[in-house]
């Protein structure tokens, strides 16, 4: 395994540095486009006209829930595909659960932009979408145990990367794209009925946790959206409105330091520093779904941008931007479809045109650098915010 289990989640969870304000001098020309208007001093009240709290109510109203509540179908969906293909395992069945994954992991990236709240304070990030997965791990726990009811999945050795949308993709594909193969897993295997044991109950925790995840923004659950959108009033765990802005705004400019640094720096070999393509190291590594994973994680950045998900339209983050300085909402706005625009250009699977057709990877590398260079110095200062780098800084 080419990085302990451990050293995702602890990147992702974990901040270390504040922005320094000499940042700025780096992005001189992005800077200037976006004027002098603005509070770009790090004034955290709100000013201008915009209702911030009502677009933070838009917001999860018209994308974050929706987002949510679209996971949970998907992972229903595919548990439900899960159990018919065990009943009476075939090929057809298999490819009905692979397209279901796809489904629900595209799903899953496109709420990572708004990982905040529940999904981190709750550990539904571990238990939905801990990567890279360890097969090592999973085929003892398949060896080893007949049944596996929540308490077994919870003590297995490996923990959280046995479970969760990256072992299933484990379960389910095969990195040389061998269905039958797969198939003959479930059919031939000494331990055929053990592995759709242990599919299933992985399934099952997955739609039970993405459900739980879900409730949690709603008023039937915890109602973590009102938390959010009531920041700086009687009853929010918010204490300001700027810090639940400044919070939203992080999670979202991480995401995309996140895609540059562990989606795209590492399996290009730019974290090893010898520059040589580790394909094995992408984020989905056995369905070859890396590729859709970061299109769909900025898709949904777009959405939180835009205030827009499905046929939903109402305040974005855009507004907010706008209310500042109008032409840097514009800016940001192409700098988001400039990402989607490169990283849909990349030929085939990420895991192959990292050897394949480098430059089309090169290309959408720059262009989210770019994208994150803009939110971690222009835009910050625009809106005031202190932002943070991650454990990945570096490149």
């Amino acid at each position: 395994m080419f990085v302990s289990k451990f050293d995702f989640q602890i990147k992702k969870l974990r901040f270390k540095k504040t922005l320094l304000i000499a940042l700025i001098s780096l992005f001189p020309v992005l800077y200037l486009a976006c004027g002098s208007s603005g509070s770009g001093g790090g004034d955290p009240t709100p000013s201008g006209s915009l209702d911030q709290n009502q677009m933070l109510k838009e917001l999860s109203e018209n994308v974050i829930i929706p987002s949510y509540a679209n996971l949970s179908t998907a992972a229903t969906e595919l548990q439900t595909s899960l159990l018919i293909f065990c009943e009476d395992p075939d090929l057809g069945k298999l490819n009905t659960a692979q397209t279901k994954w796809q489904n629900t992991q595209g799903k899953l990236t496109a709420t990572e932009s708004f990982g905040f709240g529940p999904y981190q304070m709750e550990s539904f990030d571990n238990e939905i979408h801990f990567w890279p997965s360890e097969p090592d791990f999973i085929e003892a726990a398949i060896a080893t145990y007949e049944e596996f009811t929540p308490e077994i999945l919870a003590g297995i050795e490996g923990g959280v990367s046995t479970r969760g949308l990256p072992a299933i993709e484990y379960l389910l594909f095969d990195s040389e794209g061998d269905s039958q193969k797969i198939l003959d897993n479930y059919t031939q295997n000494e331990n055929a009925v053990r592995r759709c044991n242990f599919l299933t109950a992985v399934g099952n925790v997955l739609q039970e946790q993405s459900a739980a995840l879900h409730l949690a923004w709603t008023v039937n659950g915890s109602n973590y959206a009102e938390q959010l959108y009531t920041a700086g009033q009687s009853g929010s765990s918010f204490a300001t409105l700027h810090d639940a802005i400044n919070m939203v705004v992080n999670e979202w400019a991480f995401s995309v330091d996140f895609i540059r640094d562990m989606k795209l720096a590492r399996p290009m070999g730019l974290k090893s520093g010898s520059e040589t393509p580790l394909p094995e190291t992408v984020e989905s590594p056995y369905a070859h779904y890396s590729k859709e994973s970061i299109l769909t994680e900025l898709k949904g950045m777009q959405s939180l941008y835009r205030g827009t998900y499905v046929s939903n339209q109402g305040l974005g983050l855009k507004d907010l931007v706008k209310d500042k300085n109008a032409n840097a909402s514009e800016v940001l706005d192409q700098l988001i479809v400039d990402a989607i625009t490169a990283t849909e250009a990349i030929p085939g699977s990420l895991h192959g045109a990292l050897t394949q057709n480098p430059a089309s990877v090169e290309t959408a590398y720059e262009k989210i650098k770019t994208l994150r260079d803009y939110l971690y110095g222009p835009l910050a200062s625009l809106l005031g915010v202190t932002t943070k780098f991650s454990d990945n800084d570096g490149d």
